[in-house]
């Protein structure tokens, strides 16, 4: 996609042209050594040109770098301009805030995405004192499962052979807290202590994992157990009272 200079007039963060050479020594002038850095043209395009809706697992970066090529009125490139890089959503980092556009009107940066799964991951490239900015998104995916934690349903009154009136919810997450779908999930009251439906079900989007559960026929304090095979915190075990 291309983006005029006007087309940015507001926005947050702008681009200015570093008296710089990307590459080499610089040019010196007089005989005092004094570098003399080159005239840079102005950009009035950007373009996003790789890097944009990528798909990576949070805390960890992204697999392809971020990347904006700049070029002038006549479609050249535009060398020696300094270009940010600043996350707007996701809590991310770049790994360089601050580069400079090369010999072929490119900056880029690596992208290490937040710790929060979802797609709301945003990074902004501003060209600064031009007024060219242009966002990229990502998508995080949480991270490995590794913990199994009761969400509600222990503690719970009811009838012998009746059916608890609050559904037995857990929770599977990764490290930073993020559901982690799809893993299994096993329901299983102790003996005589009634039945849970499902007895197993892999978790959903959120990372819950949902069931019911009748008590057993006899009164008193019933057991039952939650599992998730390697997971910190597996078993959960939970009590029911048949009064």
């Amino acid at each position: 996609m291309l983006m005029k200079k006007s087309s940015f007039g507001r926005a947050r963060a702008i681009v200015l042209p570093l008296l710089l050479v990307a590459c080499g020594e610089p040019p010196t002038g007089g005989n005092d050594g004094v570098p003399v850095p080159p005239r840079v043209a102005d950009p009035e395009e950007v373009d996003r040109i790789f890097g944009d809706r990528q798909t990576g697992r949070v805390g960890e970066r992204l697999p392809r770098p971020i990347g904006i090529a700049l070029v002038d009125e006549n479609g050249n490139p535009v060398e020696g301009v300094a270009v940010g890089f600043e996350v707007l959503g996701g809590n991310g980092s770049p790994a360089s805030t601050e580069t400079v556009s090369d010999s072929n009107g490119i900056a880029r940066t690596i992208w290490t995405l937040g710790t929060v799964s979802g797609s709301q991951q945003v990074i902004r490239a501003q060209v600064r004192d031009f007024e060219i900015a242009v966002d990229f998104t990502a998508t995080a995916t949480p991270g490995q499962a590794k913990f199994l934690t009761l969400i509600a349903g222990d503690g719970q009154s009811g009838n012998p052979s009746e059916l608890l009136p609050t559904e037995i919810i857990v929770r599977v997450t990764d490290d930073f807290g993020n559901g982690v779908p799809n893993q299994i999930v096993k329901f299983s009251p102790a003996t005589g202590n009634g039945r849970m439906t499902p007895t197993d079900m892999g978790a959903g989007s959120d990372g819950q994992a949902i069931a019911q559960w009748t008590l057993g026929s006899r009164i008193g304090e019933q057991d039952a157990s939650i599992w998730a095979p390697g997971l910190t915190g597996s078993p959960v075990r939970i009590k029911a009272t048949a009064q």
